[in-house]
């Protein structure tokens, strides 16, 4: 089978023959995907988007297999960050399924390798967040932020990274308290947040029941 027919197979499968592959077989075909990518991107480009991804989509091969295996497709990773979440925007998905980018992407190497692509993410991302949104969609942003957070590091001095800063302290002081409590955590990422307003008396009770 071609690649696009075993991740074609593995989609209608639901990944159940996938989870069964002994990981040197399935180390070798992430590898397989690469190389396919190297020499077909349109082809995988037109797969991928062929399809909103479900619980156990093949999509999930494609991003771990880029994002671990080659730093030449960080890109087109980029622009798959982008349509899974206007996906969610149009209603066209669930929005808990934005996990199939966190639980797959790896952040390390775009971070390391090519900031550039690191710091357009970083930028979407923190653009999306705003009050307006659904609660549960300003969650997962915020948990793929996080994850995207993990390995950053402020003796880079990223520039950009003031304004990912002022866009998370938006939601930290704003009036939704469980959104407030996550946004700070992932705010102990930066060194320095003078801005951040204390929880009010009824706030900190609460938090103790939402904590819980």
């Amino acid at each position: 089978m071609t690649v696009i027919e075993e991740l074609s197979f593995h989609e209608k499968d639901e990944l159940d023959s996938w989870y069964d592959l002994s990981e040197k077989k399935s180390k070798a075909f992430l590898k397989k995907i690469v190389a396919f990518a190297d020499e077909y991107p349109t082809l995988l480009a037109e797969y991928c988007q062929s399809l909103i991804p479900n619980d156990f989509s093949s999509l999930s091969l494609v991003y771990e297999a880029l994002s671990e295996y080659s730093v030449n497709h960080n890109q087109f990773l980029f622009e798959e960050i982008k349509r899974i979440i206007e996906l969610v925007k149009q209603q066209k998905m669930d929005v808990e399924l934005i996990d199939v980018l966190s639980e797959n992407i790896e952040m390390e190497d775009i971070y390391s390798k090519t900031p550039s692509i690191y710091i357009d993410i970083m930028s979407y991302l923190t653009n999306c967040l705003d009050s307006n949104n659904l609660e549960l969609f300003n969650i997962q942003i915020l948990d793929f932020i996080d994850w995207c957070l993990i390995d950053y590091d402020e003796d880079d001095e990223i520039e950009e990274s003031i304004n990912w800063k002022n866009k998370l302290l938006l939601i930290a002081n704003g009036d939704n308290l469980k959104l407030k409590l996550i946004t700070r955590k992932i705010l102990k990422n930066f060194s320095s947040i003078s801005k951040l307003e204390p929880l009010s008396f009824k706030e900190k009770l609460s938090k103790i029941f939402i904590q819980n």
